[in-house]
């Protein structure tokens, strides 16, 4: 896919909601091609197709690229910058963030630095 040269299985959508909201808005075509990130995906992962889930779905997971999308609700995490670091640090090479305002308020204090004791609360 594109100049990269990566293949479906090399990239990853994490939903930073439910995943259910979000799904409703992509592509058909694009949704054809995803699968719901499971055990049993993660077990196959050399077999499977581009990736789709929640960010507590990719817990101590990577892929080479990482789509971060569903970010209109974060108010609902206690920590919500916390909740985007987690989904940020999936990527290996790279990173594509689809932002609402409130949350490129939030990738703005990622990338300025802003983060002191960020990681130390837990979210939901």
């Amino acid at each position: 896919l594109g100049p990269e040269r990566l293949s479906p299985r090399n990239i990853s959508i994490i939903d930073l909601g439910d995943g259910r909201d979000s799904l409703r808005h992509l592509p058909s075509d694009l949704l054809a091609k995803l699968q719901p990130l499971t055990i049993e995906a993660a077990t196959r992962w050399n077999e499977r197709a581009m990736t789709f889930g929640p960010v507590a779905a990719f817990k101590g997971l990577e892929n080479d690229a990482i789509c971060i999308i569903g970010g209109r609700d974060l108010g609902r995490w206690k920590s919500p910058i916390n909740h985007l670091y987690a989904a940020m640090s999936r990527a290996r090479t790279s990173l594509w963030i689809a932002t609402s305002p409130e949350l490129a308020s939030l990738v703005s204090s990622i990338s300025e630095g802003e983060i002191d004791g960020a990681r130390s609360q837990p979210d939901n």
